[in-house]
């Protein structure tokens, strides 16, 4: 039996592209952004999810599904604290993110300052 060189060809591109959509793109987990350096001064209010946002490639934006797991930065005491965020996807994949917060005395205005350093 004899199989032309077209009809061998079409079966080909015919098998790359089953192989190509069955593979399709890893669901990847979501991303945060503005995680990054922060400063208080003490007495200061604190937000932990000022300037923070999550995307994924598959759901978009992911901001207000955003969980702050712990905020232990305390305004009131010089000190070190973590905060720590938590984002699922539709398709249950986590990502998240701890930022630590370190915080000292200033000898010039009696006052303390907060450095929050966020890292993924």
């Amino acid at each position: 039996m004899k199989i032309s060189k077209k009809l061998l060809g079409l079966f080909m591109i015919l098998f790359a592209t089953v192989l190509l959509a069955a593979c399709g793109e890893e669901d990847l987990p979501p991303v945060f952004a503005g995680v990054g350096n922060a400063s208080i001064a003490v007495f200061d209010e604190f937000d932990p999810l000022a300037g923070v946002t999550a995307t994924d490639v598959e759901d978009g934006d992911l901001t207000a599904a955003i969980e702050v797991t712990a905020n232990a930065v305390d305004n009131l005491t010089a000190g070190t604290y973590a905060v720590s965020y938590s984002v699922e996807d539709s398709a249950g994949k986590c990502c998240d993110c701890n930022s630590f917060s370190n915080c000292e005395p200033t000898s010039t205005r009696r006052l303390s300052t907060c450095s929050i350093s966020r890292r993924r």
